[in-house]
Formats: structure tokens, C-alpha cells, sequence
């Protein structure tokens, strides 16, 4: 699999497109970084802390997820603890994001994210509906002509705008820098990146609004393009905490194993997932 490397955030950055970028369609399984054609797959997330008296560790969820031929996601059931949430996806006839529904154990809508695109597939609009369809929060999106995102705007569930986000990017498509500005249209907070030769990113810095630095991650990887060591230094460059991953491959090159520590500590966090091809 890719750089990203929880289950959820996989599925939402499928779902925002991607802002880092010029507009090239890919469906869902390229943009997670999964390789061959899959049609299922299984993630099981383990807390190794805790064993039962089998000696067995802590089954914390899994995700059962379904693709379609095109290799789009076609639905997401979840296990964790006492909440089975269920997800169907959607997507037009050229294979871009039409929108997703969350469902109960007993198949009732919760909640659903509905998205309107323009001709050439990006999302200008994507509204977040709970229950009894009542508008929770929107966001519109604007693009250049060679399909980047420039500026998105959020607003609250009465219409108003919250917050205005600017996009800014190098010659290669990514992105270097988003501003983020508050109702009064004030600058609140500023990103900035910086990418190796294969595009990933390897630094983030984050900006007070009088310009002082407040944190930096530097992240490494390997010859997949997986995170191998994420580093969180203060603005004074003191250490705040440093994450390091390890994985086992399939014959594919889709990671099957995944394994977490903090501070040189292994965390616990354990994750395996099964990939079934076509």
C-alpha cells in the first residue's frame, strides 16, 4: 500500500480527490496505493498491549472492504467493539465520486456525503447530511484550469462561512503551502510542505499566524513509497514524539503487515490486512 496507512483517512482522501495534485484519474484502489486487481480486501487492527487469557492479542476492528471492476470502493462494513457501521459508495459513469452513505447495524441511514463535479471530475461542492437529512456541513471548491485546487470554503450548517483555505503549489503539482483564514477573512494558520523526487512528502511545517513556527514533521520512506519514520520536532526543535513503521510485503507489493512504534516503544498497534485479487 502507499503512504497513507489508516484505513479511514485512505477512504476520505479518496473522497476529497486529490487537492495535491493536477487532475488524472485514477479509481479507488490505485489511489490507495494497492497493486494487482483487487477485489477485496480485509484489515485487521490489533492492540498487541493486551492479551487475552488464550494468549491471543486485542482484535480492536476490522474493515471489510469491496471494490468494484473498475476498482472503485463499492462498500465498507466495520467491527469495532459494539459500533458495525456500514458504508456504501457511489460513483458516476466516468468513475468519479458521487457520494457515500453510513448505515446502522439495522441498515438505517445515520449519516451520507452527497458530491456534485464539474465536467472534468472535480468536486466543487460536497455536503454532509446526518440524520433526517439535516445539513451538517458543506464545502465548495475551486480549481485552476489545469484542475488544481485553489481555494475551498467551509461553511456551517445555517450557510455561514467558517473558514477559507488557499492552495499554492510547485512546478511538479504539489501542493506547498495552504493559508487558512478565519470568518473575518484573517489569516489563522499556514501549511507549508516540501516532497522528495518520487513527490512524497517528506517535511510539513506549521505556522502561527504572526508567522512564528509552531511544529515540523519530517517523514521518511522506503522503496514502496510507505512511511518508514515520521519525526514531530517544536518550533525550538525540540523532539515531540517520533514514530517508526515496519512491514511485510505480498508478492504484489501491497503491504500485509504493519507494525507501529512511538519513542522507539512499540505501540501495540498491529496491522494485517488480507488482499483477495480477481
Amino acid at each position: 500500500m502507499n503512504k497513507k496507512f489508516v484505513i479511514t483517512t485512505l477512504i476520505l482522501s479518496i473522497a476529497m480527490g486529490s487537492a495535491f495534485a493536477a487532475k488524472k484519474y485514477r479509481n479507488s484502489t490505485e489511489k490507495m496505493g494497492l497493486r494487482g486487481n483487487v477485489n477485496y480486501m480485509v484489515v485487521y487492527t490489533y492492540n498487541s498491549n493486551i492479551i487475552d487469557k488464550e494468549g491471543k492479542r486485542q482484535l480492536v476492528s476490522t474493515d471489510s472492504i469491496t471494490f468494484d471492476l473498475r476498482g472503485n470502493l463499492e462498500d465498507k462494513f466495520t467491527t469495532a467493539g459494539n459500533k458495525f457501521p456500514y458504508y456504501s459508495y457511489y460513483f458516476d459513469k466516468n468513475g468519479y465520486w458521487l457520494g457515500w452513505n453510513e448505515y446502522d447495524r439495522n441498515y438505517n441511514i445515520t449519516a451520507r456525503t452527497a458530491y456534485l463535479n464539474d465536467e472534468r471530475g472535480n468536486c466543487v461542492e460536497r455536503t454532509v447530511y446526518g440524520s433526517k437529512e439535516k445539513m451538517v456541513r458543506k464545502e465548495t471548491s475551486t480549481y485552476s484550469k489545469d484542475n488544481k485546487l485553489l481555494e475551498e470554503l467551509r461553511y456551517t450548517e445555517d450557510g455561514t462561512i467558517e473558514e477559507k483555505r488557499v492552495y499554492k503549489y510547485d512546478n511538479r503539482g504539489n501542493c506547498t503551502e495552504i493559508e487558512f483564514y478565519d470568518v473575518n477573512d484573517s489569516l489563522m494558520q499556514t501549511y507549508m510542505y516540501k516532497y522528495d523526487e518520487r513527490d512524497n512528502e517528506t517535511e510539513w511545517r506549521f505556522y502561527a499566524a504572526d508567522g512564528n513556527l509552531i511544529a515540523i514533521t519530517t517523514t521518511y520512506y522506503d522503496d514502496h513509497d510507505n512511511v518508514t519514520e515520521m519525526i514531530s520536532f517544536n518550533y525550538d526543535e525540540h523532539l515531540n514524539w517520533k514514530h517508526a513503521y515496519e512491514y511485510v510485503y505480498d508478492q504484489n507489493g501491497n503491504w500485509t503487515k504493519q507494525t507501529i512504534y512511538r519513542n522507539a516503544y512499540n505501540l501495540g498497534i498491529l496491522t494485517l490486512i488480507f488482499i483477495q485479487g480477481r
